[in-house]
């Protein structure tokens, strides 16, 4: 898919004397329900936070310090995309395919990442603190830490990583080593 620069508003300047823009983000002005496939496209600092976005593909594609805080983004193809830097707190990522995505520094406080696919996904530095994790797939995340899963919420539906040893205590209750 093509995104063309009527498909977004401009906040920020233009550096004249480059003839780009910096310091800028990019807003949707609108979400057609017709695009479904952004695969490869290059949306950094896009925002669009509180979109439906519901079971659309992002396959590749660029989100680097996008704001997506709030979206619903249940069933989403994120196969190798690039969200570092992303804001997806409050997101609603139920069963979303974020397998191989780079979540470097990325925040998903509060996100509900039921039942989501992240097998070879980048965790580090990202935030986890309230996302829901419960059925999610993490077995084989990398630079994932204790610390990061502590402020986590999840059951023992989670698969986590072999490197991360979990003792279960009770019924909730858990112990993390690294």
């Amino acid at each position: 898919m093509v995104l063309f620069q009527e498909d977004f508003v401009y906040h920020g300047c233009y550096n004249r004397q480059r003839l780009r823009k910096d310091a800028f983000t990019w807003e949707f002005k609108s979400m057609n329900d017709a695009v479904e496939d952004f695969r490869k496209a290059n949306l950094m600092k896009a925002n669009m936070s509180q979109k439906d976005l519901t079971g659309r593909d992002f396959s590749e594609a660029n989100l680097r310090k996008a704001d997506l805080s709030g979206a619903i983004l249940s069933r989403a193809k994120m196969v190798k995309t690039a969200l570092s830097m992303a804001n997806l707190s409050n997101a609603n990522l139920t069963e979303a395919d974020l397998s191989g995505a780079e979540l470097i520094g990325a925040v998903l406080d509060g996100a509900c990442l039921k039942g989501a696919d992240l097998t070879r996904a980048s965790l580090s530095k990202a935030s986890l603190r309230d996302a829901d994790l419960t059925g999610a797939n993490l077995q084989k995340v990398n630079n994932l830490t204790c610390k990061q899963i502590e402020s986590a919420i999840f059951d023992k539906t989670v698969m986590l990583p072999d490197y991360l040893k979990i003792t279960w205590t009770s019924e909730k209750d858990w112990e993390c080593a690294d």
